[in-house]
């Protein structure tokens, strides 16, 4: 994450260090005590950031001082894909963990607002018996967009937490909210639109979802990263070597472009150009 002239940055051995953008060298680094720590968010000169093992913290964005840190009520361990960034508003922090606990804070003081657990899961399928929230929490006016791992996702009452819709769909990356409408790359490979206001199904489209490499022993599912919405067409980044671009109106598949050894890393659009790192870790420029 990028904020308050610092680029924040987790590992897997449980740190979070802020480095300078211009020299790359540490300005602190703060130690959580936790492996596989997640994704962080920077507010208003905070930090916000959950632990491997479910804490969430803020810390000073200037100096890596904790201002406060709450425990996760459920037990949980580090994310299947890192964990989930925290959802910031002037008032509240939204954390998901890989329990499938959901649970607001007030920004300011750390208290403990409200908790949610995510549950069900997708019948028939091995992975959804795992229970992580793999789509970032995003705030739209005063509703939280959440999925999970395991075929769900979840409208919340940001001032509550009670559920206003579930979609028995789940979300591998954070929804891409637009319109009156939400984008995102389903659990099992499609790219969906679905309605805002209750979580109606408006379009759904296939997206490849396994090749062999051994015909005889498995299979390896494909990864999709995004989408994103870039003049006016919806991006996805793929691991087979495909960038698609998709009408968000229909979901009709505009065109294909070629990504030397597949992408690695969802899009980001700066200044009317879209970076993309691929497999061997080039970074693709396109605009």
């Amino acid at each position: 994450a990028f904020g308050e002239n610092k680029l924040f940055v987790t590992s897997g051995y449980g740190t979070l260090t802020a480095l300078d953008p211009k020299t790359g060298l540490p300005v602190w680094v703060h130690d959580l005590n936790a492996g596989g720590t997640g994704t962080p968010s920077v507010y208003d000169g905070v930090v916000y950031v959950v632990a491997g093992d479910g804490t969430a913290v803020a810390l000073e964005a200037d100096t890596g001082r904790m201002r406060w840190e709450v425990d996760a009520a459920t037990s949980s361990a580090a994310g299947v894909d890192g964990g989930a960034a925290p959802a910031v508003t002037n008032k509240f922090v939204v954390f998901a963990l890989a329990s499938g606990e959901i649970f607001s804070v007030f920004r300011k003081g750390g208290l403990r607002y409200w908790s949610n657990l995510m549950s069900g899961k997708r019948v028939g399928v091995a992975a959804a018996t795992i229970n992580d929230v793999t789509s970032d929490p995003v705030v739209v006016d005063d509703t939280v967009y959440v999925g999970s791992h395991s075929g769900r996702l979840v409208a919340l009452d940001i001032s509550s937490g009670k559920r206003r819709w579930t979609l028995q769909e789940g979300a591998l990356g954070p929804v891409w909210p637009v319109g009156g409408s939400l984008f995102f790359v389903s659990d099992n490979n499609k790219l969906m639109r679905v309605r805002a206001k209750d979580g109606r199904i408006v379009w759904s489209v296939d997206l490849p979802y396994f090749t062999k490499y051994n015909p005889k022993r498995s299979v390896r599912i494909f990864a999709h990263y995004g989408p994103v919405l870039a003049g006016g067409q919806l991006v996805i980044a793929s691991d087979d070597g495909l960038l698609r671009l998709f009408d968000p109106v229909s979901g009709a598949l505009l065109r294909s472009l070629p990504i030397p050894d597949g992408a690695t890393t969802s899009p980001i659009l700066v200044d009317g150009t879209m970076y993309i790192v691929s497999g061997k870790g080039e970074l693709h420029a396109f605009r």
